[in-house]
């Protein structure tokens, strides 16, 4: 499993698992995650995900290698990102 992640992060634009790359979940989930946040725009939030498409949010947002990340996450992670 740890493999075939690497290899998801490292080739973003391929479809290693599943039917969709890392910049297609990415971007699906950064819409989905968008169109959540739209009610509240004053209010927190808190959105509840896998870790790799969480990782693959943080990593829009943030400079952090996806890998490192999914890896340093424990089974119950969390980020706050404001």
């Amino acid at each position: 499993l740890e493999a075939a992640l690497k290899m998801f992060f490292d080739k973003p634009d391929e479809r290693v698992i599943g039917m969709e790359s890392a910049n297609e979940a990415q971007q699906r989930f950064i819409r989905a995650v968008e169109a959540a946040l739209e009610p509240y725009p004053e209010g927190d939030v808190v959105l509840v995900a896998h870790g790799t498409v969480n990782t693959l949010f943080v990593v829009a947002h943030n400079p952090v290698q996806p890998f490192e990340l999914w890896q340093s996450w424990p089974l119950s992670g969390f980020a706050f990102l404001s």
